[in-house]
């Protein structure tokens, strides 16, 4: 083997040999670091040697050999012995009946002169290699030999660790004091010796990284070679390190010759992770503290640490997997008594204390809920779950177990809300003997109704006489806007509570407040301003999930869809980072329900079942009503009604029934029955819905618009008046505030109007329904606009409306809608589609966008207050820019001028 920076170590012994062959005994000592290449220099010179003629004898020493007397010398006298049998063998068994020292000299001197007669005719060359391992008998065989070197022709080479406390240190004195012992010391390889190793092979890792990564040892640095070369391309570009299996057994083969002390140091950093206080790394390793910095220094060496850190992840891995499971939990608890004790950080303990996964002392759970707090600020709600489920396992206090169970169930509700749900037998039962502190009242009670738990919520509310502080005022808002069967009238905070103030936070009141407001029928702009100020001001890691979700829904509830797009965005993303399938799962909902009221129907089935997919049904609780509801209405609109008759054939759970949930499942289903032409079971759902809503006092169009879509069931019933007056009813709780609803409503009675009545209705509708975005809805009102145009005998305006129609049904993915347009509404709708209106000053998109609704140029002259040349001359420029020659193939992403999308 072709050694590398050894050359000189190399010289010095062939010139010891030397003075060998002229009868002058030698003795030479090598030291180094484990796997500095000790053997290799051995073997190098004994095969130089053994090519001269001479003798050669080797042995090498093992550590579980170390008892056996005269192992060493039995090794070499059998390679003396022609039939490969020596003296040894029956001396040993000589000396161990013996039992005498006595006796064991007298074998020592014996086997000490056969050694020496052996040098009487020819040069002799003795090896021993790991000499530290070696026997006591044997030792004082080579001592017996070493005295009597001067007039003999042998020449002992013994390799050594560096470490100084590995072997009986009077022999090893007795050694180096002879007058013919010479000492060679072998250095990890420099950054050049490196270059040299890496100039043998073809590419790898740069010189430079690979000495920063094995400080030089020769073991590791082929090691990381090999790994290189066995990856048919490489891991890493730029020439980076990637250990691989060669590495890992090399550090396994260094760790293994490590001394004991070596080595229960190295573990002691190993599970530290970090340089710390030498006291540490004694009271872990069980070592003399005195003994510390004299073996960092010798693992420096070896090449695996580097000032007390290991270079490279996978040596500290290699030295951990070499300890056992049981030992490294025992290991990890002592860390963390001894880093606690020392003022560590609250993450380096936790991180201990986690790892040895063991029952913690008392102390240790004030770190863990300390730890767990500061992991849900930063959102790793992972990391918290694991601190308290640990921290619970080690608290003896009755009452605080109950605090850290509500934590850890809480916790777990943006986690898993199924695991969340094992936990609420044991708090409902705390709620009962009053050992659950009463600002949990709240939390609690959303989770019993979530899971379905009704009985038990209500129980638990009627516990609170009065009323909790903290965030019950939140839970009684948020049970009129989602479980208002449930619902009470709203009490009054309590006053003088010392923790009620900082007990809910300003975040939740606003949103559920905001929310309350909008299903109630009282959506304003200042109602949807709170709800965007919590948006604003607010990360999910700060305040949890439902402030974020309230507030969308005020936005999207509110008819301002577009301006909760940003939001969800970014809560999505955040979501994301922090791995929490519940919030991953209902902000899918959320953007399923934004893309059904924005008429993307292939995206609101996607997002629906995503939002599933992330969170099973069974942890959905009642909340499942919603992601189904969004899949059966995407379906039906889609026209896969074999789809949405199979997810209506899945058992819902009964307490959804009592839910805000059950208002949006039941609305669906009647929309599927509407659109397969079960009519009478369209309008048992349509009427179940209102009665439920009057019921609850969430009667809001903005939330389901039961009276238009009753309006129109009615109407294909055959009852136009009973049609109008839900028409009309429905337009005066929409007012000017509701712009989708009030569209809604305009095209259901439009439907029982008078022509010209009906056609007034149906291009405010239009107008509308395009303003606030819903591309579905304004498909329809489109379709209605058309056949009304045409029946007023329009029909270059109604066919040229049919388009447009037919255009944004298919921008939806609406099959239904685009067949009852008719094959012919479609033809020449392709032109423009890839047109940006964005192009388009205020104006023109203004004129533009009434031309796409059939008004003649007259009619967008009187609309806008210009004249019907202004007019022309903006089409013109409208044409020239997207590139288009008529009316027919303006595009249907075209924005009516002046709408405003909010």
């Amino acid at each position: 083997m072709l050694l590398v920076e050894r050359a000189d170590e190399l010289d010095l012994l062939r010139r010891r040999f030397a003075d060998c062959r002229r009868g002058r005994g030698r003795l030479v000592v090598v030291s180094g670091p484990v796997a500095s290449g000790k053997t290799e220099l051995l073997h190098t010179f004994a095969e130089h040697v053994a090519g001269t003629g001479a003798r050669v004898l080797a042995a090498a020493c093992a550590e579980d050999e170390r008892g056996l007397p005269l192992a060493v010398v039995d090794q070499l006298l059998r390679q003396a012995s022609p039939r490969g049998d020596g003296p040894a063998g029956p001396a040993t068994r000589h000396a161990s009946a013996a039992g005498d020292t006595a006796a064991e000299a007298v074998v020592v001197s014996q086997l000490g002169a056969a050694l020496l007669d052996l040098a009487a005719g020819e040069p002799v060359l003795i090896t021993v290699d790991d000499v530290h391992h070696a026997d006591g008998p044997s030792l004082q065989c080579l001592l017996h030999v070493v005295r009597r070197l001067t007039a003999a022709r042998i020449m002992l080479v013994l390799s050594e660790s560096a470490y100084p406390r590995t072997w009986h240190p009077l022999l090893h004195a007795e050694l180096l004091r002879h007058p013919h012992c010479g000492r060679v010391r072998l250095a990890p390889l420099s950054p050049s010796g490196v270059a040299e190793l890496l100039g043998r092979r073809r590419g790898g890792p740069t010189a430079s990284r690979l000495h920063g990564a094995t400080g030089g040892n020769p073991l590791l640095v082929r090691a990381l070679l090999d790994d290189h070369e066995d990856r048919a391309v490489p891991a890493q570009r730029g020439g980076g390190v990637v250990p691989g299996e060669a590495f890992d057994l090399a550090v396994a083969s260094v760790v293994h010759r490590l001394p004991p002390e070596l080595l229960a140091v190295a573990r002691a950093c190993a599970v530290l992770g970090e340089p710390v206080e030498a006291e540490v790394v004694a009271a872990l390793a069980a070592v003399d503290p005195a003994a510390v910095p004299a073996a960092l220094h010798q693992l420096d060496r070896t090449g695996l640490l580097d000032g007390g850190r290991f270079r490279l992840p996978a040596a500290r891995d290699g030295v951990l997997g070499g300890i056992a499971p049981s030992a490294l939990s025992r290991l990890h608890a002592l860390a963390a008594r001894l880093r606690h004790r020392h003022s560590a950080p609250v993450a380096v303990v936790t991180g201990h204390l986690l790892a040895a996964a063991l029952p913690p002392e008392p102390w240790a759970v004030d770190v863990l809920e300390d730890a767990a707090s500061a992991a849900v600020a930063g959102g790793d709600t992972a990391l918290a779950v694991r601190c308290l489920e640990l921290a619970r396992a080690g608290c003896r206090d009755p009452r605080r177990n109950v605090e850290l169970r509500m934590a850890l169930a809480s916790v777990l509700w943006d986690v898993n809300p199924i695991a969340a749900a094992d936990h609420l037998d044991a708090l409902t039962e705390a709620a009962r003997s009053g050992a659950l502190a009463r600002r949990h009242t709240g939390r609690l009670v959303r989770l019993l109704l979530w899971n379905g738990r009704a009985a038990e919520a209500a129980e638990v509310l009627g516990t609170e006489r009065p009323p909790g502080a903290g965030d019950l005022s939140v839970t009684r808002a948020w049970l009129r806007c989602t479980y208002p069967a449930l619902a009470a009238e709203p009490a009054a905070e309590p006053t003088g509570h010392p923790r009620a103030a900082h007990a809910v936070t300003g975040e939740r009141v606003e949103a559920i407040s905001a929310l309350s407001a909008v299903l109630s029928g009282m959506s304003d702009e200042g109602v949807v301003a709170r709800a965007e100020q919590v948006l604003r001001s607010t990360r999910l890691i700060c305040v949890g999930l439902e402030p974020v979700v309230w507030s969308l829904l005020v936005l999207v509830y509110g008819d301002r869809v577009h301006r909760a797009e940003p939001f969800i965005a970014e809560y999505a993303r955040q979501a994301e980072e922090r791995g929490t399938p519940a919030a991953r799962g209902k902000l899918s909902a959320v953007r399923a329900l934004i893309a059904l009221r924005t008429g993307d129907l292939a995206a609101a089935e996607g997002a629906a079942l995503a939002a599933l997919e992330h969170l099973p049904s069974t942890g959905w609780g009642i909340g499942v009503g919603l992601p189904q509801s969004l899949l059966v209405r995407a379906t039906t609109a889609r026209g896969r009604y074999d789809e949405a008759a199979r997810l209506l054939g899945q058992q819902m759970p009964e307490a959804m029934f009592d839910s805000r949930y059950a208002v949006q499942y039941i609305h669906a289903r009647g929309h599927f029955y509407l659109a397969t032409g079960a009519l009478e079971a369209a309008r048992r759902d349509f009427v179940w819905c209102g009665e439920l809503m009057g019921d609850w006092g969430i009667d809001a169009p903005a939330l389901v618009p039961w009276r238009s879509d009753l309006a129109e069931t009615e109407l294909r019933l055959g009852d136009p008046d009973r049609a109008a007056d839900l028409a009309h009813a429905q337009l005066g709780i929409a007012g000017d505030r509701l712009p989708r609803a009030r569209g809604l409503a305009l095209r259901q009675a439009a439907a029982t109007a008078e022509p010209a009545v009906r056609l007034a209705h149906l291009h405010e509708a239009v107008e509308l329904l395009q303003a606030v975005g819903d591309r579905y809805e304004l498909a329809r009102a489109l379709g209605d606009l058309s056949h009304a145009l045409h029946a007023l005998g329009e029909s270059n305006r109604a066919r040229l409306v049919a388009r447009r129609a037919w255009r944004t049904a298919l921008e939806c993915g609406a099959e239904p809608l685009l067949e009852a347009l008719g094959p012919t509404a479609g033809v020449g709708a392709a032109g423009g589609d890839t047109a940006d209106p964005r192009a388009l000053s205020e104006a023109e998109r203004r004129v533009g966008g009434l031309a796409t609704l059939g008004y003649s140029n007259r009619d967008i002259a009187r609309k806008l207050y210009i004249t019907v040349s202004t007019v022309e001359q903006h089409l013109t420029r409208v044409y020239r820019k997207l590139g288009v020659h008529r009316r027919s193939e303006l595009p249907a992403s075209l924005q009516l001028a002046g709408a405003d999308p909010a």
